[in-house]
């Protein structure tokens, strides 16, 4: 059976080329425009060396700059290596050595590119992004179609001991994610997700694919703040938007006795346990909290509280996500019993590992 699919980018700008794809800031792109520039910065990046084998580390804040490079890989196949802009260059440098990637592209916001560890590294190539739009343009061969088993990102995640480790992420992670995602919030034509977490993060990246996959407009910004949040919730009829339990709290100290629009329908949060009173203001207040776990592993959540249960179940995490499953194995090794500790397992159709040791 084939495990392919179309390109996910261009098979949405066929399907939907009007449709608005992203706001940012006083910029707007339609599915269309984002195809048409993602394809010229691939041919282009082509020009550079990129190919299907090349992996590379995007070091880039939030921007729809950074959506068209993260896109333009997807165009040719280059695997992303998605690095964290408040790493130190000897951090940065040991997961680019690490990956093996062989070039990098960064922006001038960004200093350590330029230090020592990076400069370092002998088989690295560092673009600046403002470079990109002056090199010449090559013929690109577009991956038509996409093996879901193929790696799209690499993320690296902090464990207990050691260096961080490099998650490789397939096109059928992201790809099962956003199906599972989509039949536990539903999705609407009408939806629009808020994004100011980082584009590095998974819970950032996950957006942009669930975008595609859904034909759903996104509304980024480049960082977080309450008052532009709740503004844009507004102007650009937000329905989605993903959230950690220190963003919530600055919403709903600058809401105070307003509420938000009726059309607005899912707090997703994640990032660790809400704080029960958070919890509890949220329902005096109206805002529909989901509650959810995940992690890099799992391309984002793969387990999340059903819509039904927003309130009733306050501070649980919910159930496994459709294509999921799920259990909690005690030190025996047989399925623990309700309240008793032990280890997190999960599967699904592109997971099966063990991924938490209790202490």
């Amino acid at each position: 059976m084939s495990n392919n699919l179309p390109n996910f980018l261009k098979k949405r700008a066929f399907l939907t080329p009007d449709r608005i794809a992203l706001h940012f800031e006083d910029e707007t792109l339609t599915f269309h425009e984002l195809y048409e520039r993602s394809l010229e910065i691939a041919e282009r990046l082509v020009t550079a060396g990129f190919n299907k084998e090349t992996y590379a580390g995007v070091l880039l804040r939030n921007h729809i700059d950074t959506v068209i490079i993260l896109f333009s890989f997807q165009m040719i196949g280059a695997k992303a290596v998605m690095l964290n802009g408040r790493l130190s260059a000897a951090e940065l440098a040991w997961q680019l050595n690490d990956s093996k990637a062989s070039f990098l592209i960064t922006e001038a916001a960004f200093s350590a590119p330029n230090e020592e560890p990076i400069l370092e590294l002998p088989s690295l190539t560092v673009l600046q992004k403002e470079e990109i739009a002056s090199l010449g343009t090559s013929d690109v061969m577009i991956q038509e179609e996409i093996d879901l088993n193929d790696i799209c990102t690499i993320m690296y995640t902090s464990g207990t001991t050691g260096n961080p480790k490099g998650v490789k992420q397939t096109y059928g992670n992201h790809w099962w994610s956003a199906v599972g995602s989509a039949l536990n919030l539903g999705f609407m034509e009408s939806d629009r997700w808020l994004c100011a977490v980082p584009l590095f993060h998974i819970s950032g990246f996950s957006i942009l694919m669930r975008s595609v996959i859904y034909g759903m407009a996104i509304v980024l910004h480049e960082g977080f703040n309450e008052v532009k949040v709740l503004e844009d919730i507004d102007s650009k009829k937000v329905t989605i938007m993903s959230a950690v339990s220190t963003m919530l709290t600055r919403l709903t100290d600058v809401l105070r006795e307003r509420r938000l629009p009726e059309y607005f329908r899912c707090m997703l949060l994640g990032g660790g346990a809400a704080p029960l009173p958070l919890l509890e203001a949220c329902v005096e207040m109206g805002i529909p909290v989901f509650q959810s776990y995940g992690m890099t592993e799992t391309a984002s959540q793969i387990v999340t509280l059903a819509p039904e249960y927003s309130f009733s179940k306050l501070g649980s995490a919910g159930k496994p996500l459709f294509p999921a499953q799920i259990k909690i194995v005690a030190k025996d090794g047989k399925q623990a019993d309700p309240n008793e500790a032990g280890e997190i397992t999960l599967k699904g159709p592109e997971h099966n590992f063990r991924i938490f040791e209790p202490s």
